[in-house]
């Protein structure tokens, strides 16, 4: 049976990969935020020195991924090839910046979603989508 939200185990999962892959790259903290399918945060973490505005990018990230069902850089694209702006959706929750990862089950189902903020879009999205990935 395919796993339908994220277990505490998953999320525990997440954090601790995220911080071992700080502790082996640069140092530079990160925020880290965890959405549940349809974008409602259930984790945030603040690594030591991340400011707290990151926080919020972070949570933003999560729940444009899991409102998109794709990661939020896929989606900005797609906006911009339909020449939609961003504004159309008239939520002000959603994010145009890179960093936000859907998470799926076996099934492909969204899940959940993860968000991170605190180095470069670049690999704010890398993160994202290596940290999804750790999950089924």
């Amino acid at each position: 049976m395919a796993k339908t939200k994220l277990s505490f185990e998953d999320k525990e999962k997440i954090i601790h990969y995220l911080m071992e892959r700080v502790e082996k790259a640069n140092g530079k903290p990160l925020a880290i935020a965890i959405s549940d399918g349809a974008g409602v945060l259930v984790s945030l973490t603040l690594m030591e020195g991340m400011a707290v505005r990151g926080g919020g990018f972070a949570t933003h990230k999560a729940y444009t991924a899991a409102k998109f069902q794709k990661s939020t850089w896929e989606m900005v694209k797609h906006l911009d090839k339909q020449g939609v702006p961003m504004s159309a959706f008239c939520d002000p929750n959603l994010s145009p910046l890179k960093g936000g990862a859907p998470i799926k089950n076996e099934e492909g189902d969204v899940i959940g979603a993860v968000g991170i903020s605190g180095w470069t879009g670049e690999e704010d999205q890398m993160l994202a989508d290596e940290a999804a990935a750790q999950i089924c």
